[in-house]
């Protein structure tokens, strides 16, 4: 899956497309680690991200930018890159997500769940630190406020703890002997999707780059792929007919 929970699959997409989001020193950050875990130097690293900037970055100009850029270099040997792969959904993970009866509850703790999982991945780590504003898009709420009072109800109940910070803290304990594997969660940010399709149904993941989609008609791909599918069939014609 292409996302900033897989990085390695995130940088050579950039590579490939071009930036995907208006954060372009971020993107640069995962495509410099990832050609250092290609095993190139730092020089060759700085030439290519210069090379990459010149075709996908408008108006670039290294004077201009050249601090970040340098700063960029100088980290990518720190950190290497973050790759979660996909979250197995087990049976046993979906019983703690059925146990409130309000479905947008159940909804929410499943996208904490994910994020539980992430980060005992990570470092073992089940304090959740998350802006309230990504947990709310990620579990598909309306609005952050009512997020809020689901997560004040999810803490009433036990399942998590708020903390005085607003970290939030794992508290239920998984039925780790029903180990069954239901699904598969590729699209973590927007991995709510995949609780409402498991009980409702009407969703499907981007046949092109994972991302949760409605199942309309035939459709196989979001709109950002269908503008990149589109484009490779155009060139192929057009190279056909030449």
């Amino acid at each position: 899956m292409i996302s900033k929970y897989n990085e390695e699959e995130l940088a050579r997409y950039i590579l490939e497309h071009g930036f995907t989001s208006k954060m372009r020193f971020y993107e640069l950050n995962i495509i410099a680690r990832y050609l250092y875990s290609l095993g190139k130097s730092k020089d060759e690293i700085l030439t290519d991200l210069i090379k990459f900037c010149e075709r996908y970055f408008e108006n670039f100009n290294y004077v201009k930018y050249r601090t970040q850029l340098q700063r960029i270099i100088k980290n990518c040997s720190k950190y290497k890159l973050f790759q979660i792969g996909s979250l197995e959904i087990t049976r046993g993970d979906l019983k703690c997500c059925n146990i409130v009866q309000s479905f947008e509850e159940n909804k929410l703790l499943f996208t904490l769940l994910c994020l539980y999982k992430i980060n005992m991945k990570r470092n073992n780590n089940k304090f959740i630190n998350k802006k309230y504003t990504a947990i709310t898009k990620m579990a598909h709420i309306t609005t952050t406020k009512k997020m809020m009072k689901l997560l004040k109800s999810l803490h009433e109940e036990g399942f998590i703890r708020v903390c005085i910070n607003g970290s939030i803290e794992w508290l239920y304990n998984i039925d780790d002997t029903d180990d069954e594997v239901v699904f598969y969660v590729n699209d973590i940010d927007n991995c709510g999707l995949y609780y409402v399709n498991y009980i409702r149904g009407g969703y499907k993941e981007c046949e092109n780059c994972g991302k949760m989609i409605q199942k309309i008609s035939n459709n196989k791909y979001c709109d950002s792929c269908k503008k990149i599918v589109k484009n490779e069939q155009n060139k192929k014609y057009y190279y056909k007919k030449q």
